[in-house]
């Protein structure tokens, strides 16, 4: 039996992008959705892959930030990154994260 957890959030955060030419080169905000896939094979202690509280913790540590302030590009492909990363590094078995920076934009990244 294999299991697949999905947990939908969000964020708001500020950025602007210092290499872009257009108009994304100045300040702006976005309310950023995030989507995080974990597959896994097992259930925890209290019956759970992961509570979903802990994926939320690590996706609202980029809330109400400005986020050039601690990343030098943030792109929605380098945020999506980070966010991959960090919960992989929570031993999670990460399948994709999924970050919109508005409702028809949105980029991904998986884990095969």
């Amino acid at each position: 039996m294999r299991y697949t957890l999905t947990c939908r959030t969000h964020f708001e955060a500020a950025h602007f992008l210092p290499q872009h030419e257009g108009q994304c080169r100045n300040l702006h905000g976005h309310r950023w959705n995030v989507e995080v896939v974990v597959e896994s094979d097992r259930l925890n202690p209290q019956g759970m892959i992961v509570d979903f509280g802990m994926i939320k913790k690590v996706v609202s540590e980029f809330d109400h930030k400005m986020l050039n302030d601690t990343i030098t590009n943030p792109t929605a492909e380098v945020i999506v990154a980070m966010l991959f990363t960090r919960l992989c590094d929570k031993g999670l078995a990460v399948k994709s994260v999924e970050v919109w920076e508005s409702p028809d934009c949105s980029v991904r990244v998986c884990s095969e």
